[in-house]
């Protein structure tokens, strides 16, 4: 999977990272868009006193269901 990660103040870069294996009980959702917003542009300029470097940004997403862990499908319950 991609991830656009800030190593600095002032630079950006995609990078691609193994896939998280699912544990019993959670979904997985396919990523369809990504945004960023004001408070990643903030860690972007290095304006953010709380962001560590390197840092992963975005966290606004559209993502479509593509999978349930096997707890989830017993109960039928999202």
């Amino acid at each position: 999977m991609k991830a656009i990660v800030i190593p600095e103040p002032g630079r950006v870069e995609v990078k691609e990272f193994p896939m998280v294996q699912r544990r019993e009980g959670e979904a997985v959702l396919k990523l369809l868009y990504g945004g960023v917003c004001g408070s990643d542009l903030g860690t972007y300029r290095g304006m953010n006193v709380y962001a560590k470097y390197p840092c992963i940004i975005g966290h606004e997403f559209a993502a479509r269901w593509s999978g349930r862990g096997k707890m989830i499908m017993e109960s039928g319950k999202a």
